[in-house]
């Protein structure tokens, strides 16, 4: 972030009590970019109502995507909208600095945490409701069935994902089952389109007579995409994870030795690297940061 930007995710009914709603900040700094990632847009009913995770994935409808799967509506068990929104808030942001490069200008904008999370999840699940009039209910029917879950194998689980007409062929060929391909049911991307639950069904009858290693090779050797599913506890331990060096361990004044996960992203010329480490609890680490004349929020504060 540059000095003529403000990001914040306070409401605007807050934001406006501390004197920093858009209107006053750019009084004092025209072309300042300001970016206020709301829980919902301000020109719709719900844009006073406080706004969590949970409540994003049930109001965007993605907790209701586990309807067809388990039964009942449930979250996705990680703070999933807050993070797609933040990523959503550094492209906005992105976009705004390169307005800024090519005219000067600032600009005010908004970042809404439901409708992010329904454009988000529509991309794939509005379906047949792109089409007036409707040809086919919203939803990705691969994506939300019931069969769609990892396959046991005889000591473990996997994603054995079979998708292109190659993919099938060869693993058909693999289970000794070559004739299916054949089969109308199976043959065209079309097919497998209505038939998934069919075919996830039948991947799910073979994989328990071998290992999840086993099955590994098979998918290698006829180029269908598949992984062992991993446990977040041994995600440190994964030797790919350990090649690339993505878990870092640094000394914390307060805390002692820290595992951290780094950025993952490679620039070739500025590579990213954890510079700081968390604040000392109930320490003024940052206050100082902030009072800075040279910081924004402090200038703006002298300014007024």
């Amino acid at each position: 972030m540059c000095s003529s930007d403000l990001v914040h995710n306070m409401r605007p009914q807050a934001i406006e009590r501390l004197g920093f709603d858009y209107d006053a900040v750019k009084a004092l700094k025209p072309d300042i970019i300001y970016v206020g990632a709301y829980g919902f847009g301000q020109d719709g009913p719900y844009k006073a109502k406080p706004a969590y995770d949970d409540v994003i994935q049930a109001s965007s409808g993605l907790a209701s995507l586990f309807e067809p799967q388990t039964g009942e509506a449930r979250y996705v068990p990680s703070a999933v909208a807050d993070k797609v929104c933040g990523l959503t808030v550094s492209q906005a942001i992105t976009a705004a600095l390169l307005h800024h490069a090519r005219t000067g200008e600032g600009q005010f904008v908004e970042v809404p945490m439901l409708e992010t999370m329904v454009a988000f999840n529509m991309v794939d699940h509005i379906n047949g409701g792109a089409f007036e009039p409707p040809v086919g209910p919203f939803g990705y029917a691969r994506v939300t069935t019931a069969a769609r879950r990892p396959f046991e194998t005889k000591d473990g689980f996997i994603c054995l994902l079979p998708y292109t007409d190659v993919h099938w062929r060869n693993f058909f060929t693999a289970v000794g089952r070559p004739e299916l391909m054949e089969d109308e049911r199976f043959a065209t991307y079309r097919a497998r389109v209505h038939t998934i639950e069919d075919l996830y069904s039948f991947i799910r009858s073979v994989t328990p007579e071998k290992t999840t290693a086993e099955w590994v090779v098979i998918c290698e050797e006829g180029q269908i995409p598949c992984m062992p599913v991993a446990s977040i506890q041994n995600l440190a331990d994964d030797e790919h994870l350990q090649a690339v060096k993505m878990f870092e361990h640094h000394d914390h004044a307060s805390e002692g030795e820290t595992m951290l996960v780094r950025s993952p992203l490679n620039f070739s010329k500025t590579p990213t690297s954890i510079r700081s480490l968390a604040p000392l609890f109930r320490s003024e680490e940052h206050t100082s940061e902030l009072q800075s004349p040279d910081h924004l929020v402090c200038r703006l504060l002298l300014e007024k």
